[in-house]
């Protein structure tokens, strides 16, 4: 269940595969498993490990911190940034200042680029691709209710293009914004079609 790689990375890594599936719970081995697939390129792998570690010691702060660093490089980013928000109030110092300085910089990015793209969507209504993208934008920044505005306004713009996706984008921001009627209706309009 655990990568291949070249035969010189994996033989050094060897052991620790062995000793997380022969040893009880341990949250230590774990990240030091996380931290030697981080070495030698595996960031799935790693962000797994330092996730395990931490639901055995949900109270390491600095897990989690590299399980959101490696949300994020792995294209989870909604997920990170909610990892992030909680993180800026740890009790380590380190790491709330660490997370609150990232999350900033994520927040700073991606609102500058809501605008941009409202500011597009202003000048072409009709544009469906920029709706998709303020949709996932707002999704990914925990504005689940201004992503579905943007997905039923993509839905609704005619194009010969399936539309299909866009109903378990939609399905997924109504879940999120706690409409699950809306996210059901979604979802099974979506498996109709």
């Amino acid at each position: 269940s655990f990568p291949t790689r070249r035969s010189s990375d994996l033989a050094a890594i060897k052991p620790l595969p062995d000793a997380v599936n022969q040893s009880p719970p341990s949250a230590s081995i774990r990240k030091d498993l996380g931290y030697a697939y981080l070495k030698i390129g595996e960031a799935e792998w790693a962000r797994e490990m330092f996730a395990q570690a931490v639901r055995l010691a949900p109270g390491d702060d600095h897990a989690a911190l590299e399980v959101a660093f490696l949300l994020y490089e792995t294209g989870e980013h909604g997920e990170a940034f909610q990892t992030l928000a909680r993180l800026r109030d740890s009790p380590d110092a380190q790491v709330a200042a660490t997370a609150q300085t990232t999350y900033e910089r994520i927040d700073e990015e991606w609102t500058r680029e809501i605008e941009r793209w409202e500011a597009v969507i202003e000048d072409d209504p009709l544009n469906r691709s920029v709706q998709l993208e303020l949709g996932g934008l707002y999704e990914k920044h925990g504005r689940p209710e201004r992503a579905v505005e943007r997905y039923l306004a993509a839905w609704l713009v005619p194009s010969d293009q399936p539309r299909d996706p866009i109903l378990l984008k939609l399905a997924r921001a109504r879940g999120a914004a706690g409409d699950a009627d809306g996210a059901a209706g979604a979802w099974l309009l979506a498996s109709r079609s």
